[in-house]
């Protein structure tokens, strides 16, 4: 009887933090892909496309007046916890190109992983810029 009760307290400890590491992954997991823009302020924001790759990379395009520039470097994602509960996503995009600046966005995928929401946080821009993709199958 002792038994059972010791492993019962020890599968009770061990699940939520197996549930609880296991969730970045699958987040990870449903951004990677192709993404186009379908909203952001103002219409002219950069990236038209983004491609997320399972190896942490990405790739960009912008396409102006006919002419199309990629860009390309790595993410990362993050999450905040609270007492084990996820608060909020973060991704970290760098450039490659020297003196590339990180931009970090709060993000959310809704609508059955077809709709991804940035929120610019840094660098801290003069205005409210909220980047809404749709995934492009």
């Amino acid at each position: 009887m002792k038994r059972h009760s010791i492993l019962f307290l020890l599968a009770a400890f061990l699940l939520p933090l197996f549930f609880a590491c296991s969730s970045d992954d699958e987040v990870n997991e449903s951004l990677i892909g192709k993404w186009e823009r379908v909203k952001s302020p103002p219409e002219d924001w950069d990236e038209d496309f983004m491609n997320f790759s399972a190896d942490s990379s990405y790739i960009s395009t912008v396409v102006r007046d006919g002419k199309r520039e990629v860009r390309q470097g790595v993410f990362r994602t993050e999450m905040t916890t609270r007492t084990g509960e996820i608060t909020e996503y973060f991704l970290c995009l760098k450039p490659s190109d020297k003196g590339g600046y990180p931009y970090i966005y709060s993000y959310k995928i809704s609508d059955g992983g077809r709709k991804l929401t940035l929120d610019l946080i840094d660098p801290l821009p003069f205005f409210p810029v909220v980047i809404v993709y749709k995934r492009v199958n």
